[in-house]
């Protein structure tokens, strides 16, 4: 998805996990990990973006654990992993290695991996049950799969109050139309339950968490000003694109200085589903 794969999309990904690293201790901690009876571990932190997964799984696991594991960390972006790798090295994770990978289609081994993690990751799939099933397929018996999805957010309420400053009545999404345009049901729990009972997975369990962050006006642009030309295409006219779409930047950004301050934090208070399945 271009948003998501788009030359220089690095920094944009290293503020992001400021606020998906939030999830990564609730997701290993449902994942069950740190005291599995499956020995030795053998990792994929699938779509793994900048490793965030992989980095607390790294902090978190005790060292004779991870000194006889095996972690793949594996993405579709190449200069993600080549962030991902430099990270491999830098904060010294034992036995790991990064992996080019579609997640959709992995090429990986049948049946040989004990835990997969996906962070907010399925809603990015083209082919969402492909990566589902490819999740299935190679994982081992008594494998866990964990997820996490974004259930809601409000950071697209921030920017629609600041277009709505515009006098031009543009149109903006409900956060439940905007989850429709990539994230189909990722959001709903019975959604996300059935996508992991369709493919094969048992004791499924999903928990919804929430979290509190403040970022710097500069940060928060940086990870959601994206969202603007996709609302842009997908729901302006042609004329209300070329006449208003370059100024959305300078309008969020004096909004949030006039609600927050020139040099505040704006404060987000995200929603997400954990979710973990095991192969019997």
């Amino acid at each position: 998805m271009d948003i998501y794969t788009q030359k220089g999309i690095v920094p944009r990904y290293i503020v992001a996990e400021k606020i998906t690293g939030l999830f990564a201790q609730p997701l290993i901690d449902q994942s069950g990990i740190a005291t599995s009876f499956q020995k030795p571990l053998v990792v994929l932190d699938n779509a793994c973006g900048t490793g965030i997964v992989s980095s607390f799984l790294n902090q978190i696991l005790h060292y004779k654990t991870r000194k006889r594991w095996k972690l793949v960390c594996s993405d579709l972006t190449q200069e993600i992993l080549d962030y991902t790798r430099q990270r491999i090295r830098d904060e010294a994770w034992m036995n790991a290695k990064a992996r080019l990978v579609d997640a959709q289609d992995t090429g990986l081994p049948n049946e040989y991996f004990t835990h997969v993690f996906a962070g907010f990751a399925f809603n990015t799939f083209l082919d969402e049950m492909a990566a589902m099933k490819e999740c299935f397929r190679i994982l081992k018996p008594g494998g866990t799969l964990a997820i996490s999805t974004w259930q809601s957010t409000d950071w697209l309420t921030l920017i629609e109050s600041a277009i709505k400053t515009i006098p031009a009545n543009l149109p903006f999404p409900s956060t439940k139309e905007f989850f429709a345009l990539y994230s189909r049901g990722w959001h709903s729990k019975s959604y996300v339950r059935a996508q992991l009972e369709r493919a094969g997975f048992r004791h499924v369990q999903t928990t919804s968490v929430n979290k509190q962050i403040s970022l710097p006006i500069p940060e928060f642009m940086e990870v959601v000003m994206s969202i603007v030309p996709v609302v842009a295409v997908r729901f302006w006219t042609q004329e209300q694109r070329s006449r208003y779409q370059g100024e959305i930047p300078g309008v969020v950004r004096r909004y949030l200085e006039g609600r927050f301050g020139v040099l505040g934090l704006v404060v987000l208070e995200p929603w997400a589903l954990v979710t973990t399945g095991l192969k019997m």
